[in-house]
């Protein structure tokens, strides 16, 4: 693949040295991203370094926000995400590393389905692709059912890792093979939440651009619906189908009985009986429902699977109302510091207490009387070394929230002084011509100009 004169360090010859990593090779690349295999020098350990193709600011983002959404998650059917860092100018997510064979090869070589990898890699903006499932079905019954490994095993660890994820508040929506990293020792890894979101983040209005593979996306969100834990778990039932049967999984393997439920047609039901127990046939049957509502939920998908006790991993968030009561009198020193914004006044509020005393109730209370107004919430990561790590979640998500705006409302907060904010924050680019960036310009007056720049922008509250 040729790369651009903005291209991550790809153009150099391997093997080179950047930081404290010595990169040996290229593991693999897509359309988003491309991943490097590295020895890290300071830890004294393989790594794996993913960084993106281009340094365009959307894909800068979602980067950024792989690792962020996911970092805090540990689970062993999960690929481990170490550390988000900056690397001569280039941001890189440093992995795990693991040594073994995508699924997806897996598959391809157990039934001869080489010439079927493109399909089952290319993750694609949905916006731009068109449905699919006009798909021809060719059963093969001269090929062996199943793989040389367990089949139900994979199946079995996939499910602990999406589970995980759904805990920790994460879909990853983009569930197929190439995905998935199946070990010498059995052991499955999911990876790559290059498009994940998610589930729920409390006064958050931004738009994600919708990405996925056209294989293996749930009906739901390929029609442009909110997607939820259950377009995971059709994704899921696509990948094990196709474990099962070396086939392309499509809607035309359903039919309706006399009491319209959508079941497996009589051909595909024998060859998944022959092949799995009665409750795995019926279990996937109930994921590859084209209603989410139907399809079952996370934890009668590992019962199935005669998991019993999966929540060592993440405890789960209570859905409890809060009471707040009192603090009158830091909420209105509150609204009169948001007052002034409003009137063009720059200000910066540090609420500052003991730990445990109520900081973060407190500005969550505050900021619920505001759901109309536009809030963006940030924290710094202890394995994050990107600069101005304090600020850096903020304007990533500012960028976004600007980037859904007509031309003639975003152009209003392209203040005075906006173009050294983006000499700070790389993501903000789009929204200023080159010609305006002086990138010689002295690295302590930059960072003066931005910040009076991002202070006519935004209001800020800063939990310390």
């Amino acid at each position: 693949m040729a790369m651009t004169s903005e291209s991550t360090a790809d153009s150099k010859i391997l093997p080179f040295q950047i930081g404290n990593f010595l990169v040996k090779g290229v593991l693999g690349r897509g359309g988003m991203g491309i991943v490097y295999e590295a020895w890290d020098e300071l830890n004294e350990r393989s790594v794996a370094l993913k960084a993106i193709q281009l340094n365009i600011p959307s894909a800068l983002y979602r980067l950024k926000l792989e690792y962020r959404q996911v970092s805090s998650i540990v689970h062993p059917n999960l690929v481990g995400l170490y550390d988000l860092t900056y690397l001569d100018g280039h941001c890189y997510i440093v992995m795990e590393y693991i040594e073994g064979q995508a699924l997806s090869h897996v598959i391809a070589n157990t039934y001869g389905l080489d010439n079927r990898l493109e399909a089952l890699t290319s993750t694609k903006i949905l916006a731009d692709s068109p449905h699919v499932d006009q798909c021809e079905v060719h059963w093969l019954p001269n090929k062996p059912f199943g793989l040389d490994t367990n089949v139900l095993d994979i199946a079995r660890q996939l499910a602990q890792g999406i589970f995980a994820l759904h805990v920790g508040g994460v879909l990853h929506l983009d569930i197929k093979p190439s995905n998935m990293i199946l070990k010498d020792d059995g052991q499955i890894k999911l990876l790559d939440f290059g498009v994940a979101q998610l589930i729920n983040v409390k006064h958050r209005k931004l738009h994600y651009e919708r990405a996925a593979t056209l294989q293996y996306v749930s009906p739901e969100y390929l029609d442009g619906e909110v997607p939820t834990a259950a377009s995971d778990w059709y994704s899921f039932g696509v990948v094990v189908f196709e474990l099962i049967t070396g086939q392309q999984y499509t809607r035309r393997l359903f039919h309706k009985n006399q009491h319209e439920q959508a079941i497996f047609d009589e051909v595909t039901l024998t060859l998944l009986n022959d092949s799995l127990p009665s409750k795995i046939t019926l279990l996937l049957e109930r994921l590859l429902n084209e209603d989410p509502l139907k399809r079952p939920l996370d934890r009668e998908i590992l019962e199935v699977f005669n998991i019993h006790e999966p929540l060592w991993y993440i405890g789960e968030e209570k859905d409890e109302k809060k009471v707040f009561i009192g603090r009158q009198d830091e909420l209105e020193q509150l609204s009169n510091a948001f007052d002034c914004h409003r009137e063009g006044k720059s200000n910066i509020v540090n609420v500052v207490g003991a730990p445990g005393v109520g900081k973060s109730e407190l500005i969550n209370h505050f900021l619920d009387a505001y759901k109309d107004s536009l809030i963006l919430v940030g924290r710094c990561y202890e394995r994050e070394t990107v600069p101005f790590k304090a600020l850096d979640m903020v304007i990533d998500d500012f960028s976004e929230y600007l980037k859904s705006l007509p031309a003639t409302i975003r152009d209003s907060y392209v203040v005075d002084g906006f173009e050294y904010l983006a000499i700070l924050f790389p993501v903000l680019k789009y929204l200023v011509p080159d010609k305006t960036l002086n990138l010689n310009i002295d690295a302590a007056h930059c960072r003066i100009l931005a910040m009076k720049a991002l202070a006519s922008s935004l209001a800020l509250i800063v939990n310390n």
